[in-house]
Formats: C-alpha cells, sequence, structure tokens
C-alpha cells in the first residue's frame, strides 16, 4: 500500500479499522520515529505481534484492541485509553503508560519491566503471570487487579491503591511489602498489599 509520510495523520480513524494488518503494519513503520497522530484511535484494532518499539501512541485510543505479542518496549503510551484491550505476552519494557487508563486490560504474561505506570488506573487488570520488576507504580489504581503469579520485586509502589485483588498472590513482592487478607474485599480470598 504505500501511503506517503505527510498523508499519514490524514487518515480519518474509520479507515484505520478497515485496513488490513499489512497495511497498518506499513503505516507503524513509516510513521515509528516520527510517532503516530497524537490520540489517534485505534480501539477494537488487530495490532497483534506488531513492532511498535519506541512508538509514540500518547493520548491514543486502543479500548478492546488486540496487542497481544506485541513489541512496545521504549514506546510512549502515556495517557493511553486501553480498557479492554488484550496486551498479553507483550513487551512493554520501559514502556511510558503514566496517566494510562487501563480498566480490565489484559496484561497475562506481560513484560512490564522498568515501565512507568505512575497514576495509571489498572482497576480489574488481568496482570497473571506479568514482570513487573523494577516498574514505576506510583500512584497507580490496581483495585481488584489479578496479580497471581506477577513479579513485582523492586517495583515502586508509593501511593498504590493495592486493595481488593483477586486470584492467587504474586511471586514476588519489594523489600517492605505484604499480602493479607481484605476485609473490606467481597471476594472470600481478597487481599491486600501493604508495608510491613
Amino acid at each position: 500500500m504505500g501511503y506517503p509520510i505527510d498523508d499519514i495523520l490524514d487518515i480519518p480513524s474509520m479507515v484505520i479499522i478497515s485496513l488490513t494488518k499489512e497495511e497498518l503494519k506499513q503505516i507503524v513503520k513509516n510513521r515509528r520515529d516520527y510517532g503516530l497522530e497524537p490520540g489517534i484511535n485505534l480501539s477494537f484494532v488487530d495490532l497483534s505481534k506488531l513492532n511498535l518499539q519506541r512508538t509514540n501512541l500518547s493520548g491514543a485510543n486502543l479500548c478492546h484492541s488486540d496487542l497481544g505479542g506485541a513489541n512496545l518496549s521504549d514506546a510512549d503510551l502515556s495517557g493511553t485509553s486501553l480498557s479492554g484491550a488484550r496486551l498479553s505476552q507483550a513487551n512493554l519494557q520501559s514502556a511510558e503508560l503514566e496517566g494510562a487508563d487501563a480498566w480490565n486490560v489484559k496484561l497475562t504474561g506481560a513484560n512490564l519491566s522498568g515501565a512507568n505506570l505512575t497514576q495509571s488506573d489498572l482497576r480489574g487488570a488481568n496482570l497473571i503471570g506479568a514482570d513487573l520488576i523494577g516498574a514505576n507504580l506510583t500512584g497507580a489504581i490496581l483495585y481488584a487487579a489479578i496479580l497471581n503469579n506477577a513479579n513485582l520485586s523492586g517495583a515502586d509502589l508509593s501511593g498504590a491503591t493495592l486493595t481488593c485483588l483477586q486470584g492467587g498472590r504474586p511471586s514476588a513482592l519489594p523489600s517492605g511489602y505484604t499480602c493479607e487478607p481484605d476485609p473490606d474485599s467481597s471476594e472470600p480470598d481478597g487481599y491486600r498489599i501493604v508495608t510491613e
């Protein structure tokens, strides 16, 4: 397909939904160094297994998109809408996700090591087996998230909401933190992460 680089930002959101995966790959390849249109609407789009490394997707609408297995390492996803998106097995190492709205996002087995999730809303997020080593979760909301076997060692949990957590417990926590039953949880096995 071969859109000229200057015309990429003029593609209406409805046209993007009708593009094939190969056409989307070409657009992303052409725009990786320049960033996609801030706030672009890519909701319900299949972006699985694409190489989006270092791509600027700040403010994008990625709700209910499939980014499973995508490489988003060092990508800028700050302020994105990711609610209901599928990012299972995605590589988000050192990605910028500050202020992301990610309700009910599926991040099973995702690599979020070193990612910045400051002030992100991850309510109900599925983080089973996710790698969050050294991630910055300062002020993040993880209310009712599933952290079964997630590795949180070295993560910054300062001011994070870690209550009414569901499922099994994380495989590792940062030093100074522990899991305990959450008396406010409606789930019988609900727990919270607190400082020791």
